[in-house]
């Protein structure tokens, strides 16, 4: 099985979360969201367009603090006109930390509620990153090529120093967890370029979304991916 990685960088902010029943993609009539029983949760997915013949389903994954519509609100009814695409948003069971285990656990049950044993093309952004990679090193059958965009293969000190600033300032609910997660979100070079105006929507984190952060960065060192899937050949 060959498995192509493309590692894009991060220059463009997401859009903001929404909460609700379902999810208006931009530039797309709203996208009905459906539901999945997960062990004590319901994790919310989006599935739209139909596979054509030599296309693979697309299933995308969000990071962190973010949702499909946050992370994915431009691109999906952009995808989902040439392809099927999936994407759902990260389900919190009872339990004080997110292993990695858990997430690419939530992902199999999208997949086999949706396109059951087909392989997929995976997009993975920031934590998404680090859940497709995991997804395809233990699942090469269900997984036909990796796109993975800000993820990292290992969780290193700087980003568990990181990780432990974010999870007290959520903690505390502190009014500061809004420029932090501006500074994590965005590069140096974009901000600079942008009005605060601009800047300011896009950092604005919801509790929901947040706890996310607050999980998984509770126990920094339990999600690395040690063994990614080996880099192809070149051509």
């Amino acid at each position: 099985m060959r498995i192509t990685l493309k590692l894009l960088a991060c220059t463009q902010p997401s859009n903001s979360d929404t909460e609700g029943g379902s999810a208006s993609m931009a530039g797309a009539e709203p996208f009905e969201a459906q539901r999945l029983n997960y062990k004590d949760q319901q994790i919310t997915y989006f599935d739209r367009g139909a596979a054509q013949e030599g296309r693979r389903p697309v299933l995308l994954i969000h990071g962190t603090s973010g949702t499909a519509q946050g992370h994915y609100g431009q691109i999906f009814p952009m995808l989902a006109t040439n392809t099927r695409v999936i994407a759902s948003d990260w389900a919190f069971p009872g339990a004080d930390s997110l292993e990695l285990d858990e997430l690419v656990d939530q992902q199999l049950a999208v997949l086999d509620a949706t396109v059951g044993e087909e392989k997929v093309d995976v997009i993975g952004f920031s934590l998404g990153a680090v859940v497709a990679q995991a997804l395809a090193a233990r699942y090469p059958e269900r997984v036909g090529a990796l796109i993975l965009v800000c993820g990292w293969a290992s969780t290193d000190n700087h980003q568990k120093l990181r990780n432990g600033l974010w999870r007290t300032l959520y903690q505390e609910d502190s009014a500061a967890l809004k420029e932090f997660m501006a500074l994590c979100a965005f590069s140096p070079g974009f901000v600079r370029r942008q009005d605060p105006e601009v800047i300011e929507p896009a950092s604005r984190p919801s509790r929901s979304t947040s706890s996310c952060a607050s999980r998984w960065s509770s126990t920094p060192g339990s999600i690395p991916l040690k063994k990614p899937a080996p880099l192809p050949p070149p051509p």
